[in-house]
């Protein structure tokens, strides 16, 4: 009997769910919380580089160094998402790091006028940019 059939699988899936939802929003809670270490300035870009400079380079020397490793290109390609009554929307893949690509989501609503507004939004780990458009696989990834 394949393990996809037994009731431990469910079980596992469901816990596995639980974790991720749980990490997610207690890191989503931490990021978001004022920082009692991060003394930001957010009088002026100039002001809030500088006053994180000394803990973004703690923080480096903590992940490691990556400087250069970004690759600039123009490689940029896209597909076609979405095109419905609402909005239109591209995939986008780019090159980020060696043998990385970056992917997105790019939506905008049909009934913009000028310059919408830009909305960044950042997924968690093992999730992808159709969760912030709302769409989900039907196996739940």
């Amino acid at each position: 009997m394949p393990l996809t059939s037994l009731p431990i699988a469910s079980t596992m899936k469901s816990t596995r769910r639980t974790y991720g939802n749980e990490l997610e929003t207690y890191l989503r809670a931490r990021c978001t919380a004022p920082s009692t270490v991060w003394d930001r300035d957010y009088s002026s870009v100039e002001a809030y580089v500088k006053s994180v400079a000394a803990n973004r380079e703690r923080w480096r020397d903590v992940l490691g160094r990556f400087d250069g490793d970004a690759i600039e290109t123009s490689d940029v390609y896209t597909r076609p998402y979405h095109d419905g009554d609402d909005y239109v929307a591209e995939w986008v893949t780019f090159d980020f790091l060696p043998d990385v690509n970056n992917r997105a989501v790019v939506a905008v609503p049909k009934n913009a006028s000028g310059k919408p507004p830009v909305v960044i939004c950042q997924h968690s780990l093992n999730r992808s940019p159709f969760h912030v458009l709302g769409a989900v696989a039907p196996n739940g990834l």
